[in-house]
């Protein structure tokens, strides 16, 4: 158990957030590697009840050929029905052995859904991404063309060079180039979106823009026993403990009852009034009660399966170590991605407001005397620029939250 601090800068409106939680929803609905999953589970429910039942009652008919002849008449057939029932409480642990196996099934599908939900959000944010990114070029195409329009004036004027006015006709036409190839982007990226929530691939996906959202500083107590992925193993080690007594109770004789039933003819053989026909019984049919008991001589088949289960509850424990030492390094790898991203996000902010100062005071020199455009033109370059890293910076960042909810077991 570790007790950590993290301080969390979320981006994201409200409203993004629950469109993300309803696209996760679906996906958790409609994946079929998801739902094949929760088949699994269900099936290991169904294995519960086959292993508590008793084994199937054998029924004998025998039917004699020559009849054997006893005193109250010829035995014509015989039925024999017997059951055997398992040492005391073999079934009740073999019961609970494989319900903490379907348990731990359920388990994996929680932590393969949590894996969906962060691969939705892998999926999701680059497509918010490229809205904002447009957005940010389309407001870049509109200023640069009133800057062309205030050029040309300036030319007319006398006051800039055609240089300048071509300069800015040049800048345009890779805008216009930049947005029609990242318009072509979202095709592909809405596919991939789509295909885990196993919709058709060009169906829309409604984003919503990246927002900044301040969150206060909050403790966390990171508990990996609530991992889905440790109490997968930890339910297969108990599952495996109840194994253990299974197989030992399995060692134990098994009981059978049993009832034989044997169908007599009457004797017809002695004439009438001769003291045969005076035979108590018959002609009456037998009925005979049977008690079977197993022995379990062979011992060496039950030591060795004693001994696989123990190897193999060795093996268990030791992939919770590997398990957990796992999560510890992945959790450490995006706390420091969140972390980073958290950084950069500041100082792209103050980038952004220092050039964007330059830029008003640039913008008012060219319109007062004309001059200093192409270092307004390079300003305006470098504020685009670090405005599409902030927000390829907010997209990490989402992308490494949504990561280490997936590491924190989604529990957080």
């Amino acid at each position: 158990m570790r007790y950590l601090t993290i301080v969390f800068l979320l981006l994201g409106s409200l409203v993004s957030a629950q469109t993300l939680q309803e696209y996760q929803q679906e996906a958790s609905e409609n994946n079929p590697m998801l739902q094949s999953k929760y088949k699994e589970f269900e099936a290991a429910l169904q294995r519960v009840t086959q292993v508590k039942g008793f084994p199937d009652p054998t029924l004998s008919v025998s039917a004699f050929g020559r009849m054997t002849e006893t005193r109250v008449g010829r035995q014509m057939a015989r039925f024999t029905l017997s059951q055997m029932f398992p040492w005391f409480g073999t079934l009740k642990v073999q019961g609970e052995a494989t319900a903490l196996i379907a348990d731990a099934a359920f388990e994996r599908y929680i932590d393969e859904q949590n894996k969906l939900w962060f691969q939705v959000s892998r999926a999701y944010y680059p497509l918010v991404e490229l809205e904002d990114v447009l957005s940010i070029q389309r407001g870049n195409l509109d200023i640069l063309k009133s800057w062309k329009t205030l050029a040309t004036s300036k030319y007319e004027n006398g006051k800039t060079s055609l240089a300048d006015v071509l300069r800015v006709d040049l800048m345009i036409q890779d805008m216009e180039t930049e947005i029609i190839l990242l318009e072509g982007m979202k095709r592909p990226l809405t596919a991939s979106f789509n295909q885990l929530l196993n919709r058709p691939d060009s169906m829309e996906v409604f984003t919503s823009p990246f927002d900044s959202v301040s969150v206060p500083v909050y403790s966390e107590q990171v508990n990996w026993n609530d991992h889905p992925l440790l109490k997968e193993i930890t339910l297969k080690k108990q599952s495996k403990e109840k194994q253990y007594m299974a197989i030992e109770k399995q060692s134990m004789p098994k009981l059978g009852v049993g009832l034989d039933y044997i169908i007599v003819a009457e004797r017809t053989d002695l004439a009438a009034g001769q003291a045969g026909m005076n035979v108590p019984g018959n002609g009456q049919d037998a009925i005979m009660p049977m008690i079977t008991v197993s022995l379990p001589l062979y011992r060496r088949k039950y030591k060795a399966a004693l001994k696989e289960n123990k190897l193999q509850t060795e093996s268990i424990e030791l992939m919770a170590q590997s398990t957990r030492n796992e999560l510890n390094a992945s959790f450490e790898n995006v706390k420091y991605d969140v972390m980073r991203e958290i950084e950069m996000l500041n100082l792209y902010e103050i980038q952004i407001e220092e050039t964007q100062r330059i830029q008003s005071l640039l913008v008012s020199e060219f319109g007062n005397s004309g001059k200093d455009l192409v270092e307004l033109l390079r300003i305006q370059m470098q504020l685009l620029n670090y405005q599409k890293l902030e927000i390829k910076s907010k997209t990490k960042l989402f992308i490494a939250l949504a990561n280490l909810d997936y590491i924190l077991g989604g529990t957080q």
